[in-house]
């Protein structure tokens, strides 16, 4: 097993759940309903992220997080 400080130097990273790509793969409406999530609280975002892929760690919730808002803001002229 390759220690973290290899994996970081290397710039391996864990193989782990792509929410990024999850999210990617969603129909518009599942989108959306992720969407009003977010606006209601940030934890019934992660609660429905959950439920939409149970293996979603609170670093993957982060992460789809800071991407819808960072879009959001994009879009928003």
């Amino acid at each position: 097993m390759k220690s973290f400080r290899h994996m970081k130097i290397t710039g391996i990273k864990n193989a782990g759940f792509d929410v990024m790509g999850a999210f990617s793969e969603l129909d518009g409406p599942r989108k959306m309903a992720l969407f009003d999530r977010l606006n209601d609280s940030r934890k019934t975002f992660y609660k429905t992220v959950t439920l939409f892929w149970p293996q979603a760690q609170p670093k993957d919730c982060r992460e789809l997080e800071r991407f819808i808002v960072q879009r959001l803001a994009a879009n928003d002229l």
